[in-house]
């Protein structure tokens, strides 16, 4: 107020009472707090809906590991599901799409360049980017990242939340399902043996409900054999 006042002639004082400061800002909602007072005046205004160090490491990457022999650039798109970022370039050696789910060699494309945002910590441990991403969705209980090769490009993709309770409730879920999902979130993957745990159903059932699951795109499974496991799935599809 003090700084309104000064830069811009508001009228109230200093001491006015918050309610009539909210009021004369046409930010009531009848007797409650607009969102806007909300956005403007909390110590916690909003939740991200994505990660923003998922985000920014997506675009640090970029920088990193792109191709500053092409004429084609960055590019960040933002879609009702999704945010990806395109690189122009490829893998650098033996590194492979699957290989940066895991632990993995740094091979920066342009060393100089990742040394540089290392020593200014833009990169906390080479060679991490990756997976910091992984785990900062799985934490915001989001589908992790996807990786691909796609013309010419290395694209990162974050999927945005789409589980709303609105939508959870069109799928026709059993008790157990809807359970399992808030397990996912809690835990950021989810096994056989953790659906049983979450939610007292025998080893034949909880196979019958991940598949089910599966089925529907809320889940999508990965691993092979004891080593599978199931995250949050794409269920919108791109346009």
């Amino acid at each position: 107020m003090q700084t309104a006042r000064r830069e811009r002639g508001f009228p109230l004082k200093g001491n006015t009472q918050t309610k009539a400061l909210i009021t004369h800002l046409d930010l009531l909602d009848g007797a409650k707090p607009a969102n806007a007072a909300m956005l403007l005046f909390n110590i916690a205004p909003a939740t991200y809906e994505l990660p923003p160090a998922a985000i920014g490491e997506a675009i640090i990457n970029a920088i990193a590991h792109r191709d500053y022999y092409s004429n084609a650039s960055v590019e960040v798109r933002l879609f009702a599901d999704r945010l990806e970022v395109w690189n122009p370039g490829r893998l650098p050696g033996s590194l492979t799409l699957e290989g940066l789910r895991h632990d993995h060699p740094s091979i920066p494309t342009n060393p100089l360049v990742a040394e540089s945002l290392y020593l200014t910590r833009y990169i906390e441990r080479v060679g991490s980017g990756t997976q910091t991403m992984i785990e900062l969705c799985r934490e915001a209980g989001l589908p992790e990242p996807d990786f691909e090769l796609r013309q010419g490009f290395f694209v990162i993709t974050l999927w945005r939340e789409w589980l709303t309770d609105e939508a959870l409730a069109g799928f026709g879920l059993n008790e157990r399902q809807i359970k399992a999902v808030g397990a996912l979130r809690h835990e950021g993957r989810l096994s056989n043996t953790l659906y049983q745990k979450a939610t007292g159903a025998s080893r034949p059932t909880a196979i019958r409900d991940l598949e089910g699951l599966v089925r529907l795109g809320v889940f999508e499974r990965r691993g092979e054999k004891r080593g599978t496991y199931y995250i949050f799935g794409h269920k919108m599809t791109r346009k």
